[in-house]
């Protein structure tokens, strides 16, 4: 190995080096921190507007989904069947159990 070759190879592994900090120094933002950081954007989204707002707010998105959905009436029919399918329940002894896997509790 020739002198120039050493030089090559130690300015290769300081550059390396200086990548590996610069990686480490960045902040690098989990799946988590950007779900939890949407929810706090739309928790103060809510909070700017009144109750009656935020009522009036959901009355009309409901009002436009369901303006939607009688559009096509097949549409509908396929959301009133999945919806059906969803909330279906087995009652055991007088308790209510779920058969929908979106509708259990989370495990404990």
């Amino acid at each position: 190995m020739m002198l120039g070759d050493r030089k090559i190879n130690d300015r290769k592994m300081n550059d390396r080096k200086m990548n590996d900090r610069k990686m480490n120094d960045r902040k690098i933002t989990s799946d988590h921190d950007r779900i939890r950081t949407e929810l706090l954007r739309r928790c103060r989204e809510m909070h700017r507007h009144s109750g009656i707002e935020r009522l009036r707010r959901f009355q009309l998105v409901q009002k436009e989904a369901m303006d939607t959905l009688q559009m096509s009436k097949d549409g509908l029919q396929h959301y009133l069947r999945r919806n059906h399918h969803s909330r279906r329940v087995k009652i055991l002894d007088g308790i209510w159990y779920p058969l929908s896997a979106d509708r259990c509790p989370p495990p404990a």
